[in-house]
């Protein structure tokens, strides 16, 4: 359907939108990124924006709380385990669960894209604390390490979060 439509706007003229919504700025004010779409979107049946993330300098991802800012070619970003971020990533998984799409009927979803430019082997310093041996590629061994060290990352933000959960719900007296 991609193609269809980028066959009909570009080679036959016709005034068919086949570009996703797509970000034009991007603003880090103190908690939160606000990105600035170039057109309106809105998530697939109308549930919470799913398949952003973002990172703070020390280059560890953290799922993103993504809402419409004041109008719906806005989207703000925000994690409690980040607290002065500075890049995102949208859909950047094997199987991702972005849901954000075009707010005009079209329904074209948004594309995968990072604003970061950090290479595997970065990221494997963030997470495990050293460099790895070659600057262009890990190792089977880095990779197992770097794997273990992001399901620990990913295992202490589930348990932080069901501790906010339960800590939430007692407070309040439910059960």
């Amino acid at each position: 359907e991609r193609i269809a439509r980028w066959a009909l706007a570009t080679q036959y003229g016709l005034g068919v939108r086949w570009l996703p919504p797509m970000v034009t700025e991007m603003k880090v004010e103190d908690v939160k990124i606000t990105l600035q779409l170039d057109s309106s979107a809105r998530p697939f049946h109308d549930g919470p924006i799913l398949g952003f993330a973002i990172a703070g300098s020390d280059r560890k991802f953290y799922p993103a709380d993504a809402v419409n800012g004041k109008n719906a070619s806005v989207v703000v970003l925000s994690s409690p385990f980040v607290l002065h971020p500075v890049a995102y990533r949208c859909a950047w998984h094997r199987n991702p669960t972005a849901n954000l799409k075009s707010d005009d009927h079209t329904e074209l979803p948004m594309p995968i894209e990072r604003s970061d430019n950090w290479s595997m082997n970065d990221l494997y310093e963030a997470y495990v604390g050293k460099k790895s041996k070659s600057p262009s590629a890990l190792d089977n061994n880095e990779r197992r390490a770097f794997l273990t060290a992001l399901n620990a990352a990913d295992m202490d933000r589930r348990l932080h979060e069901a501790q906010a959960f339960v800590k939430e719900h007692q407070a309040g007296g439910e059960h």
